[in-house]
């Protein structure tokens, strides 16, 4: 895994890259093939943060609290349910913002987590 050849946190960055460029590309796209590619950088980006935050929680979380910590990773998704419909409805007239905040928000979100990781 790149994790283990460069270290946690370029890793960290790396995937994050992928993400913002999979959700600016969504909030740009006009074809087919623009939509492709979205797809697939984001996908790479989203399913790299569930999995290298996993392996985080493995490295650093004594063994008999990892499982409340990788159920408590879930809670964000537990949240996005109820919430998920009064943000939609703000996004209704321009989706594109909808999309895009996700290029904004995630990378603002995980700075700390990056800026720990590294000083570690």
């Amino acid at each position: 895994q790149a994790s283990d050849i460069t270290s946690r946190p370029t890793t960290y960055v790396i995937i994050l890259v992928f993400h913002v460029i999979g959700f600016a590309v969504a909030a740009s796209v006009s074809t087919f093939a623009a939509y492709a590619v979205e797809i697939c950088f984001t996908s790479v980006g989203k399913f790299g943060l569930v999995l290298l935050s996993n392996i985080l929680v493995g490295d650093l979380i004594p063994l008999q609290w990892r499982g409340f910590f990788r159920a408590a990773m879930s809670i964000p998704f537990v949240i996005a349910v109820p919430v998920n419909g009064f943000i939609t409805e703000v996004f209704v007239g321009n989706w594109r913002w909808g999309l895009g905040m996700f290029a904004i928000l995630v990378p603002i979100l995980l700075l700390p987590t990056i800026f720990i990781l590294y000083s570690m």
